[in-house]
């Protein structure tokens, strides 16, 4: 899988630029930066997830498999970004979760950036998912995190991202009770973070992470500033691709 794209990297030197994690912002494999998309543009992309580390709890009668992650980001006003994600299974069509059949997870992130970064101080993000409270909850949770870039000549760039989230959820219940419980997935949860380099003469970009789950490594990189292809190790063993298409909206 990695020798394809080390092949590609070599015969394209001069590609580009941003990388998207599995659910859709900016950033490495799970684990965001601390940014969002420019306005007016939007992201389009697909991930794969392997069935030891699914992002869902489906359940002893639930489907079982590879997940594959879609989602669709949105850039507003230069600090907001919106997500929309669609979580499904290989091999099951029908997604069936005992007797019940869907079209897969469905699920929403908002992105606000509160402070760019600046040359003494880091971006801050702050991430809400699914914030109306689906029955499921499968991936609702809010998190913070913070970015900071540094540069070791023109052609490197280090960045690195701390966050924490929070592992509590407020349920409706019916839309009649309240009850704080504990998240379900331990996604981006507590304490995460990761650091990222890259090349900038090819914009290549490895990563390094860890999610509040498990330690994951990515590298990627990007055709003509739009299409970006991924492969990445989760818990360092289980091998996954995706890729981005980036575009604009007028």
């Amino acid at each position: 899988m990695i020798r394809p794209i080390l092949f590609i990297l070599l015969v394209f030197p001069c590609l580009a630029h941003s990388q998207y994690t599995l659910t859709g912002p900016r950033g490495m494999v799970n684990v965001p930066h601390a940014e969002v998309l420019e306005d007016e543009t939007f992201m389009f992309g697909i991930h794969t997830n392997d069935e030891a580390y699914q992002l869902l709890k489906y359940g002893e009668d639930g489907p079982t498999g590879n997940e594959y992650i879609s989602a669709l980001t949105f850039g507003f006003l230069e600090r907001f970004n919106l997500t929309l994600m669609l979580s499904r299974i290989f091999g099951d069509p029908m997604q069936r979760v005992g007797e019940k059949a869907s079209i897969g997870d469905r699920s929403m992130q908002m992105t606000i950036l509160m402070f760019k970064e600046r040359k003494y101080s880091p971006s801050i993000v702050i991430n809400i998912t699914d914030p109306f409270y689906s029955t499921n909850q499968f991936l609702t949770g809010n998190h913070i995190l913070a970015s900071k870039t540094l540069e070791l000549g023109k052609d490197h760039k280090v960045k690195g991202t701390l966050g924490y989230g929070i592992p509590y959820l407020m349920v409706f219940s019916g839309q009649e009770k309240r009850a704080l419980v504990e998240k379900e997935s331990p996604y981006l949860t507590h304490l995460f973070g990761g650091v990222s380099y890259k090349y900038l003469p090819a914009n290549l970009q490895v990563s390094l992470e860890y999610d509040g789950w498990n330690v994951n490594s990515g590298l990627g990189f990007t055709l003509w500033e739009r299409l970006s292809l991924q492969a990445y190790l989760q818990g360092m063993k289980h091998p996954g691709l995706g890729i981005n298409y980036v575009g604009t909206i007028h």
